[in-house]
């Protein structure tokens, strides 16, 4: 027993030294013992922050070590590709251990954490997934530090277009244009112009009626 005790406080200690600290608590499913979130941007060009739909916290649900968790505070950093929650009893912010979070959805979208050949490992919001197949979408941000602009040097972030993917048999394939589609079968191409399907234009409500019609195949 003191040996566990020495440990945990080993553990402890070096975090708190490095920055760090580990908001230990007796939650059996470890929700709220990932490390703080400290705000690592700033001075940011044009007030831009690296958060998914603003920097404010949102109402979400989320599945961490297969149980389920609803109106949880949740925002979702693009740059680091991580989940952040408030503390019930601390004032800090928490970033959620990745390994542990199944998936979280908030303002009716879901996202999961997914690993597939082709993609890497992180989370990707789920536009469908009823099938053999499914549409994913990815978003990412960069952040860039110490960038001359207009005779000061500040720091920038940087938003990428989102990423389509369609995944078929732990394949991910990325969808940039209708061209893409052809492959996964010969009466695609008929499908989408019978239907008028802009997949280039609108991919979030496209691509699912795509996925959807490969799975009825």
């Amino acid at each position: 027993m003191r040996t566990i005790i020495f440990l945990m406080l080993t553990i402890l200690i070096a975090k708190l030294v490095s920055g760090q600290r580990i908001m230990y608590t007796n939650d059996p499913n470890n929700l709220y013992n990932g490390p703080e979130n400290y705000r690592y941007y700033e001075n940011v060009l044009d007030n831009l922050h690296p958060y998914f739909e603003g920097k404010d916290f949102h109402s979400a649900s989320i599945i961490f070590s297969g149980k389920s968790y609803e109106k949880i505070p949740l925002k979702y950093d693009l740059v680091k590709d991580q989940i952040i929650t408030l503390h019930p009893k601390f004032p800090y912010e928490v970033i959620l251990l990745k390994a542990q979070v199944n998936e979280f959805s908030f303002n009716n979208r879901k996202f999961a954490l997914l690993s597939y050949k082709g993609i890497n490992p992180g989370y990707y919001e789920v536009l469908y997934d009823k099938g053999k197949f499914k549409v994913l979408v990815k978003y990412r941000k960069k952040y860039t530090q110490q960038i001359f602009y207009n005779d000061n040097f500040v720091n920038k972030i940087d938003e990428f277009s989102p990423e389509f993917y369609l995944v078929e048999n732990n394949q991910a394939h990325f969808i940039k244009k209708e061209k893409s589609l052809y492959k996964f079968s010969k009466s695609i191409k008929s499908f989408i112009r019978q239907h008028n399907l802009p997949i280039e234009e609108f991919p979030y409500s496209a691509l699912p009626i795509v996925a959807e019609y490969l799975d009825s195949k």
